[in-house]
């Protein structure tokens, strides 16, 4: 069974415990967590699938850590995600305080219902533990949004302390739709996921709508991806389109009349960003505008929806549509979960813990986009979507391994994918002499070629756990991390990465590394080394598909799929090599074997 866990909206993903705090009677403090799932997929048997609802079952767990003093209340949230109609519900607590019959809890639920848990009983007993049965109180209740815990100390003294909490929803939720090649209507994907009117969810699938000029309330990728490339209005725009304008510009020499621009978005574009009003759009004037445009300013009037941002969104109503979609995969594994970012898709593996996979987006427009200022956090954080199906970061302390992302940070196209990325459902363990020598040079290798083909490339990347033959790997011989010792996180033996590039002439060629995750791979400080192993580790997508016991590029059409995905080696030509030097050795001009260079610096970001 696989269960599709889908996250449409964009959040903040750093408040995970906030400042404690003790505040007067009736004022409250809440602990925001982060928001989990809105919306959940499952798979089942035909006969379900026609009922059309599923069981389903989330524990969104929190740990607050809010203290809270004598006469005063405090409360915090969990955001549930998924929608069910709620059968059960338990509520886990860890209340902590001496008397806990100076405590009145109560419950309430996304629509306002609020439930006594406890109203000042048990008196002379310390704290107030759960688990508490209320699935009676709150039978019925849509599941969805966000459930709020507040304690009021009544008590003239003691102090306490909300330690942490949780909730275990369970009930039936719809089947995933049956994709049937029809447009899918805007209102029933707005009540899957959540988005609500106003919100650019819902306004992009509506002017995608308004662009086929027949506007029915439904849409189709093919649509969206019309109206994203060529766009009726300025609400949004891709950095695909802001290189296009770049290029117009630079084409008539640094500056470039606002009436010789193509009729359409171009010319409303130069319009907007002539800032002086003379007529003629200089290249520092459009650089201006777009950077506030890039820095979500009001005045702006435009949205940025970087490619790498509508990818996934389009994958999200392919999934309804059945349309082609390359972040996607033919045949996902039983016991999978798969995620939905704004940045990337994650086929999570449980009980590994790791990811299977996870795709996403990289294009040299996006990469020529990307603003300035850009930072990488300097810690890790649990998925709340996984909450304990998860990874911890101390997981990973004291285990000799790396925190491998499988999207590299470098690939992160403004602050908020970079935040996205750091998500510990995108790292897996990887020893440091793979982390840190061949697999950074083939990412850098990946990133730079994008940039010098001015092409997309979708990539897939995860790990493998396979005994010396390539079979399959014993559960009992895997081997594990996990904090004091405990198997929590099983360690892949290999890693893989398989890319797909898109040219700008429409030419297509893919790629593909099995690389085993060793503690004895070589570190030298020259390339030979690592260009070895790669070149010693390439394989076709093909085979690489037949280890993972997944379609990869299930949207490709079927002769190019058999053509590109056979082929072991494919060269790419015409590129900057001087420019782009790790991607030079490891796709070498012909008549060279590009190791009789040094290794130079590379721009390490993961």
């Amino acid at each position: 069974m696989t269960l599709r866990l889908d996250s449409p909206l964009s959040r903040p993903l750093t408040p995970s415990r906030p400042t404690e705090t003790s505040v007067p009677r009736a004022a409250v403090a809440n602990a925001v967590v982060p928001p989990a799932v809105a919306d959940t997929f499952q798979q089942a048997a035909a006969a379900d699938s026609q009922a059309g609802v599923l069981p389903l079952s989330q524990r969104i767990f929190a740990k607050p850590m809010i203290k809270f003093g004598a006469e005063s209340t405090v409360s915090a949230k969990v955001t549930v995600g998924v929608n069910v109609d709620l059968s059960g519900l338990v509520l886990d607590l860890d209340l902590q305080h001496p008397d806990r019959g100076d405590l009145v809890v109560k419950l309430s639920s996304p629509s306002g219902k609020s439930v006594t848990v406890s109203n000042r009983e048990g008196g002379g007993v310390p704290n107030l533990t759960g688990p508490f049965d209320l699935s009676q109180a709150f039978a019925g209740e849509d599941s969805r949004g966000e459930w709020t815990i507040t304690v009021e100390n009544a008590g003239s003294h003691a102090e306490g302390m909300l330690d942490n909490w949780a909730v275990a929803v369970s009930g039936k939720t719809q089947a995933r739709p049956v994709p049937n090649g029809q447009p899918v209507a805007i209102s029933e994907l707005a009540s899957r996921f959540g988005w609500k009117q106003g919100e650019w969810q819902t306004r992009l699938l509506a002017a995608a709508d308004a662009k086929t000029g027949a506007p029915d309330g439904k849409v189709t990728v093919a649509e969206l991806d019309g109206y994203l490339a060529d766009p009726d209005d300025l609400a949004f725009l891709t950095s695909s389109a802001m290189q296009v304008q770049r290029d117009a510009v630079k084409a008539a020499g640094g500056v470039k009349a606002v009436s010789s621009f193509e009729d359409g978005w171009q010319r409303d574009l130069a319009a907007r960003a002539d800032g002086d009003g003379d007529g003629q759009l200089g290249g520092v004037e459009l650089n201006a505008y777009l950077t506030t445009v890039k820095a979500g300013s009001a005045s702006a009037q435009t949205l940025w929806m970087p490619d790498q941002k509508a990818a996934p969104f389009a994958s999200r109503i392919a999934d309804h549509t059945g349309e082609g979609d390359l972040l996607s995969t033919g045949g996902l594994p039983d016991q999978s979960l798969l995620l939905t970012k704004d940045y990337m898709r994650i086929s999570s593996g449980s009980p590994n813990r790791v990811p299977n996979w996870v795709s996403y987006q990289l294009s040299a427009a996006d990469v020529a986009e990307r603003p300035a200022g850009v930072v990488r956090p300097s810690d890790f954080k649990t998925d709340p979507e996984l909450g304990n199906l998860g990874s911890f970061d101390r997981d990973y302390t004291g285990s000799g391994f790396d925190r491998g992302h499988q999207k590299p940070a470098r690939d992160s196209v403004n602050q908020e994918s970079m935040d996205e990325s750091m998500l510990l459902s995108n790292i897996a363990p990887q020893t440091p002499e793979l982390n840190q020598a061949a697999w950074e040079m083939l990412e850098q290798a990946t990133w730079e070629l994008t940039q010098a083909t001015r092409g997309k490339s979708t990539i897939f990347t995860g790990g493998l756990f396979l005994d010396p033959q390539g079979k399959p790997l014993p559960e009992d011989q895997k081997q594990w991390i996990g904090k004091d010792g405990k198997k929590f996180v099983a360690v892949p033996t290999h890693f893989f990465k398989a890319v797909l590039v898109r040219l700008p002439d429409g030419t297509q060629k893919a790629y593909a590394y099995l690389l085993p995750n060793r503690k004895d791979l070589p570190r030298a400080e020259t390339a030979n080394d690592q260009v070895l192993l790669l070149q010693q580790n390439r394989v076709s997508v093909d085979r690489l598909e037949a280890l993972v016991g997944e379609d990869l590029f299930a949207a490709l059409g079927d002769s190019d799929e058999a053509r590109l995905e056979a082929e072991t080696a494919p060269s790419f030509d015409g590129f900057d090599r001087e420019r782009f030097q790790v991607a030079s050795l490891i796709w070498p001009a012909p008549g060279t074997t590009g190791s009789e260079k040094s290794l130079p610096p590379i721009r390490r970001e993961d």
